[in-house]
């Protein structure tokens, strides 16, 4: 239980809007997500109307898209050693799959946020 001033702080995948576009769809499944990802004014409301005060979502975006260029670019350029390690098919998937993620962080559409809220005194 979260203790009256006391504060929820979570990291979360979100989506820019709450309707997924046909490119992040293909995303989504090439990841196998059986979860839908909420947006930044959803998160908001859900927090005010639990009652939650002092809300801050910051969006990591343009961290992650770097982050996940650099995967990629290990995934691309170990893509032999890591295949002998954990399977071709396997590697070859996942390089498929960051291609996407990449796609839809640099549109902006996928947008992992920080999530910051108090619960009042």
């Amino acid at each position: 239980m979260l203790a009256p001033g006391g504060w929820f702080a979570a990291s979360d995948w979100m989506i820019a809007g709450d309707t997924p576009t046909d490119q992040m769809a293909a995303y989504l499944a090439l990841e196998d997500l059986d979860f839908q990802m909420a947006s930044p004014a959803r998160y908001r409301a859900a927090l005010e109307a639990a009652g939650f005060v002092n809300i801050t979502l910051t969006n990591r975006n343009a961290w992650y898209l770097e982050v996940a260029r650099g995967e990629l670019s290990l995934l691309e350029t170990r893509r032999d050693a890591l295949a002998a390690a954990h399977g071709a098919e396997f590697i070859d998937h996942s390089i498929v799959t960051w291609r996407a993620m990449i796609g839809v962080l640099e549109t902006g559409e996928h947008c992992p946020h920080h999530i910051r809220a108090q619960k009042p005194a």
